[in-house]
């Protein structure tokens, strides 16, 4: 699957985070928008409208699960695949981002090929339902 056509937003408290995924999507073809602002994500995301978020959990005003609960509940983000991207991967932070609705949850540090892989599987999982429900 291309990636050129695709759309990402990052949320990391970590600018050094924020810059190396940003560099490495870039670098896969990706439109990448990214923010270190927690208290931005809904905003970025209502701007770019990304067909995936990356999303830390431990960010320091706002918990990522928090932010991860909001766009489930947001009519325009409730479909869109979220990868929670964390170095917090003990059983019971995935199992609670999992009950809030992420798709994935990949541990950091993260190998690169597998972070795009992941993004492409979920990118191309979601065009390829909608354009079955287009069909009926």
């Amino acid at each position: 699957m291309s990636s050129t056509s695709c759309t990402v937003l990052c949320v990391d408290d970590d600018p050094s985070i924020v810059s190396s995924m940003t560099r490495l999507l870039k670098l896969e073809g990706f439109r990448v928008f990214s923010t270190s602002l927690e208290l931005a994500a809904i905003e970025m995301a209502e701007v770019g409208e990304p067909e995936a978020i990356l999303l830390d959990v431990s960010m320091p005003s706002r918990s990522g699960l928090s932010i991860l609960s909001e766009f489930r509940r947001h009519p325009r983000f409730s479909e869109v695949p979220i990868i929670i991207v964390s170095g917090m991967d003990d059983h019971h932070t995935v199992q609670a981002a999992k009950n809030l609705g992420a798709n994935a949850f990949v541990s950091k540090p993260f190998e690169p090929d597998l972070l795009v892989l992941q993004i492409q599987e979920l990118i191309h999982a979601k065009r390829k339902e909608r354009s079955h429900a287009a069909k009926f």
